[in-house]
């Protein structure tokens, strides 16, 4: 069984045997074939993407020696690598399990049951993308390419906590959408409407205080990392909830 994961800590395993790359190219490389698993990939595109500022001729032959380490390395990667003259494809099945893979099918499926209103199923989905979205894809590699996967894969991720956030506030189920809401903030510390998403939950749980200090950190945290001010919109929600009086907590919620 080959286990790879690309979101967060990135790892190679084979029957939980952890497999050590000799190069971060290599790693690269398995990166992007798994990314773009099952749409076939040219070779001179690949190596166009890892070596840019070689020449053809160059890089194309760059490709081939990284490729040769990693099948020196995992000897089974045939079983997965579909290597044609002109293009390279990888195929995922029952015996290769990578965690981006799980996240994506687990991103449509939900998307899927959103589109169709199925909330039971939206739910379901979306808890398991989330638990396969355990960090950004390949978070040491800066190459353009991973750069462009790694914005496209966190911006589903916060997408799909956008619409699970939603769908627990819409039910009364404050505990839940505020600790999403949290995460949420960790993926995007300097987006404004993930502390306004926060703060407004947390005054629907009865807790005002911990709203307005969700306030104070959105304010700390932007002058700090970019020396701006809350807009308009996030300091209406704090006026708005520093003018109430204090409400009483609901019984039974988690601020």
């Amino acid at each position: 069984m080959l286990d790879i994961s690309l979101l967060g800590e990135v790892r190679v395993a084979i029957d939980s045997s952890l497999v050590a790359l000799r190069s971060s190219r290599e790693l690269a490389l398995l990166g992007f074939l798994v990314v773009h698993r099952g749409a076939p990939q040219r070779r001179e595109y690949i190596a166009a993407q890892f070596w840019p500022d070689s020449p053809e001729p160059q890089a194309r032959t760059n490709l081939r020696r990284e490729l040769h380490a990693l099948r020196a390395e995992l000897p089974q990667v045939d079983r997965w690598l579909a290597a044609a003259s002109g293009t390279l494809l990888w195929q995922l099945d029952h015996d290769c399990s990578a965690d981006v893979a799980v996240f994506e099918a687990a991103a449509e499926e939900a998307e899927a049951a959103l589109a169709a209103a199925d909330e039971a199923a939206f739910r379901r989905a979306a808890a398991e993308a989330l638990r396969a979205y355990r960090g950004e894809f390949m978070p040491a590699l800066y190459d353009d390419w991973a750069l462009a996967e790694r914005h496209r894969l966190h911006r589903r991720c916060v997408t799909l906590l956008d619409g699970l956030i939603g769908v627990e506030r819409d039910t009364g189920s404050y505990g839940p959408a505020i600790e999403l809401a949290r995460r949420r903030i960790d993926l995007e510390p300097l987006e404004e409407v993930g502390y306004r998403t926060l703060l407004r939950l947390q005054a629907l749980a009865g807790d005002r205080a911990a709203a307005l200090q969700t306030y104070h950190r959105c304010t700390s945290v932007l002058e700090r990392e970019l020396g701006v001010a809350p807009d308009p919109a996030t300091a209406a929600e704090y006026e708005r909830l520093a003018a109430c009086p204090r409400p009483q907590r609901r019984a039974g919620v988690a601020p």
